[in-house]
């Protein structure tokens, strides 16, 4: 019996000690390579608390951004989709008509045709200043409306309208005040000033042209932009150097 249990130790001594001779060496060399790759990686790049901020962009930097010539098409935007920005747009109309802004009600056009597109605009000298813009075009027979979209703050940004059924839009100061009022800008005195013909045509409906174009000079805070308005044949434009924007169909 005592044999028995002698020769039952001896063999789990034994087992434990090949056990430990083949995965002691290796836990003792992964605790070496930890300390040898581990320490000096820490000392060259220490983990810092605090990450790098990206700059928080202002309406007025937005506006900026209109005018850049560096855009790439992206599928969708952070806030909203293809669908949602339509809605989203849609409610921003209403604001824009209860604000005096339009003064024609867009509820009450029957619209034939909706498209909707995000395309990333940036600084073109430095990336971290971007925006994801929507660009959307509602459009039938006898009106056309296209506008662009904040997709982070869901803001329309500039603004074209044209009705080709003898009841177009007339561009005023108020309605100028009010749209910044809505942007959450200032406009400055004097603000109204003749401009020449510069502003990008293509964002027009293909029957209409321009007649008088307009500067206006919004503040916020210690910064200001030059903001373009227009009177055309059959509405008027607020806008800031609009780059033309790829459409897609629903």
């Amino acid at each position: 019996m005592k044999s028995r249990w002698k020769n039952t130790a001896v063999t789990v001594i034994t087992l434990g000690l090949i056990t430990l001779s083949i995965f002691a060496p290796y836990r003792l060399q992964l605790y070496k390579d930890n300390q040898i790759l581990g320490k000096p990686h820490l000392q060259e790049n220490p983990i810092d608390d605090t990450e790098e901020e990206v700059p928080v962009l202002t309406i007025l930097d937005k506006l900026k951004l209109l005018s850049s010539e560096k855009i790439a098409d992206v599928s969708t935007g952070n806030q909203y989709s293809g669908d949602s920005i339509i809605i989203q747009c849609t409610a921003e109309l209403k604001e824009l008509f209860r604000r005096g802004v339009l003064t024609l009600d867009p509820a009450g056009t029957q619209w034939e045709q909706r498209t909707g597109s995000a395309t990333l605009v940036m600084n073109s000298y430095d990336d971290s200043r971007a925006m994801i813009l929507w660009t959307v075009v509602l459009s039938s027979d006898t009106a056309y409306l296209k506008c662009g979209i904040d997709d982070e703050t869901g803001r329309i940004l500039y603004l074209y309208t044209a009705d080709f059924n003898g009841e177009k839009e007339t561009l005023t100061d108020e309605k100028v005040l009010a749209f910044a009022d809505y942007l959450g800008v200032d406009v400055g005195e004097n603000a109204r000033i003749s401009a020449l013909m510069t502003i990008f045509t293509d964002v027009l409906a293909a029957r209409d042209t321009m007649k008088e174009y307009y500067q206006y000079r919004f503040r916020q805070g210690g910064s200001a932009v030059l903001y373009y308005a227009a009177e055309t044949e059959y509405g008027f434009y607020l806008g800031h150097d609009v780059i033309d924007l790829p459409e897609l169909s629903d």
